[in-house]
């Protein structure tokens, strides 16, 4: 048979990949959303705490130029990753509050074209795509399932649908999307 010294190996070996496997999925991941005639980047900024992913979102300021929004969320990304592994939230934060005050000029701006998007996003950009829309989700043990905090819902990630409880079989029926939120901005005058 195999010794155990082999067989120690082998699963210190495992479990050592599948701990790379999910660490790949945390990091930050760039987007670019069209919002009310202009533009915007929201950094989605992730940490493992324990075996789960800890998910923060960091906008940019609107603009009305996309590539304006792409230097935005580039540089955005930039401060993320110059930062400490513990302070790369922060370092994002603060920058986003910066950005509220700087025009780019347009040599600095890449064109509207500009891929934007990493290799190394890819694994975490999966796994953000199987998460539900909207707030209050929260994932059930280590299973791949969500359960709404308030609302008698879940979410099943595999097959990509939303769940309701049925009150007369207390199972879940599948329903339609919940209300997916949308923010608008507002300005207000005084007088």
């Amino acid at each position: 048979g195999t010794p155990m010294w082999q067989l120690a190996q082998g699963r210190e070996a495992m479990v050592r990949k599948e701990r790379e496997a999910k660490e790949a999925q945390a990091g930050d991941v760039l987007n670019v959303e069209s919002e009310a005639g202009g533009f915007r980047s929201v950094l989605w900024v992730s940490k493992m705490v324990g075996d789960k992913y800890e998910d923060a979102k960091v906008r940019g300021p609107r603009r009305k130029k996309r590539a304006e929004a792409i230097q935005d969320g580039l540089d955005l990304r930039s401060a993320c990753r110059d930062a400490p592994k513990d302070m790369k939230l922060e370092a994002a934060q603060k920058r986003s509050v910066e950005l509220l005050f700087t025009t780019w000029p347009p040599q600095e701006l890449p064109r509207d074209d500009y891929v934007y998007q990493e290799e190394v996003e890819k694994p975490m950009r999966q796994r953000l795509a199987r998460k539900p829309r909207g707030t209050g989700w929260q994932r059930v043990g280590d299973k791949e399932f969500f359960r709404h905090c308030s609302a008698p819902m879940a979410f099943d990630p595999v097959k990509g649908r939303y769940l309701k409880v049925d009150s007369v079989t207390n199972s879940y029926v599948d329903c339609d999307m919940p209300h997916d939120p949308i923010e608008y901005p507002l300005v207000v005058n005084t007088g």
